[in-house]
């Protein structure tokens, strides 16, 4: 019988999603909570980032600026989402891991 092997790099997205699943949260009510206060249209815009986000491998789509939102609505650190983006993009796709974002590129204090 072989083992299962567990990867060691994954999108950052596949760690939101499940985490959604978890606390039983649409899409729509982690943009709430990432953004209380947004009007109808800039909500739209977040929902169709993070929409993106959850559901895009591709190491050139980034969370930037959406990581501290992301985090806090989540509970983690804005580093944390970032170490995963990077293990990922590094893993999978050495040629762009120079160019991800790090925590002082997204607003919030190093």
């Amino acid at each position: 019988m072989s083992e299962a092997q567990i990867p060691t790099a994954f999108p950052v997205g596949h760690f939101i999603r499940d985490e959604l699943a978890a606390r039983g949260w649409s899409v729509t009510d982690f943009v709430i909570r990432m953004f209380p206060i947004q009007s109808f249209e800039a909500r739209a815009q977040s929902l169709l980032s993070v929409n993106l986000l959850l559901n895009v491998t591709d190491p050139r789509l980034r969370m930037g600026k959406m990581a501290g939102p992301m985090a806090k609505a989540l509970g983690v650190s804005t580093e944390f989402l970032l170490n995963l983006e990077a293990a990922y993009v590094s893993a999978t796709h050495p040629a762009e891991a120079a160019r991800l974002p790090s925590a002082t590129d997204t607003g919030e204090p190093a």
